[in-house]
C-alpha cells in the first residue's frame, strides 16, 4: 500500500469529507482530494496530520517496538 492509497483508505473510514480533513490540517480544501487522485507521496509530518485528523495514528515498527509518528 502506498501513501495516497492509505490516505484514501483512512478518510474512507473516518467518516470526515477529504475536503474537511484538508481544512483541519490547515490546507487548500483540494489538497487531500488531490493526493489521493495523483498517487502524490508526502511528507510523513503530513501523513501523520491527515491520519490524526483522520482518527488514526502512524506507527514505526522493529520487532516489539513501536514508535507513534506524531
Amino acid at each position: 500500500m502506498d501513501a495516497s492509497e492509505l490516505i484514501e483508505k483512512m478518510v474512507a473510514e473516518s467518516g470526515k469529507s477529504a475536503r474537511g480533513i484538508s481544512r483541519e490540517i490547515g490546507r487548500s480544501s483540494t489538497f487531500v482530494g488531490t493526493t489521493i487522485a495523483k498517487g502524490s507521496d508526502i511528507r510523513l509530518g503530513t501523513l501523520s496530520a491527515i491520519a490524526k485528523a483522520a482518527g488514526w495514528e502512524i506507527v514505526a515498527r522493529k520487532g516489539e517496538e513501536e514508535i507513534v509518528i506524531s
